[in-house]
């Protein structure tokens, strides 16, 4: 069975050649003339067709997005450098380390210095508790993270997470963030 990959817009073209190079096949929205479709019409080819996609889109890290598509499964490339040797060389050292959870439905997020990956038994096995609880809580740490990583800049951060300012200033106020919060632990 070959693993078959649906290519977001935002994903550069040379990941095209790097995938059939390792014996995948690969279709990339601009080839096929759907540029500028939505998220929900882009997880239906996806599932239609029985392929992975590979997005930067943040949306795609939803746990409730992607147990609610039968879709193959998900590459989410969330990294501070978005250049297209680091996107392939991340890549490339994904497919050498974990080949093998290319094989079963997975969520994959791919950031700078570690790679999530949520099994879908997991993340099925979540969807019976309360939900919204565990990602008001994990969104908010990660923006936490996110204001660390930037040194409490607002701005930097948005950008990191793919959001607007003004989303972070909602969400900061959302979860009463403050300062304090920001200080990383010496421990």
């Amino acid at each position: 069975m070959r693993i078959r990959f649906l290519l977001d817009e935002n994903i550069p073209f040379d990941m095209i050649e790097f995938l059939r190079k390792r014996d995948f096949d690969v279709i990339h929205l601009k080839k096929i003339g759907k540029c500028g479709i939505n998220n929900e019409e882009l997880c239906r080819i996806a599932e239609e067709d029985d392929l992975w996609i590979l997005t930067r889109d943040s949306d795609f890290k939803s746990y409730q997005k992607f147990v609610t598509h039968n879709i193959k499964g998900v590459i989410v490339f969330a990294l501070t450098d978005t250049m297209t040797n680091n996107i392939l060389n991340m890549m490339s050292r994904f497919i050498e380390t974990h080949h093998a959870k290319l094989l079963s439905k997975n969520l994959i997020i791919i950031e700078d210095h570690k790679v999530i990956i949520y099994d879908a038994d997991e993340i099925i096995s979540k969807t019976d508790e309360p939900l919204s609880l565990d990602l008001d809580e994990n969104e908010c740490n990660t923006i936490i993270r996110a204001l660390q990583q930037t040194g409490g800049i607002q701005a930097r951060a948005a950008e990191l997470l793919g959001i607007s300012r003004r989303a972070i200033h909602y969400k900061i106020k959302k979860y009463g963030i403050k300062s304090s919060d920001i200080i990383k632990d010496p421990h």
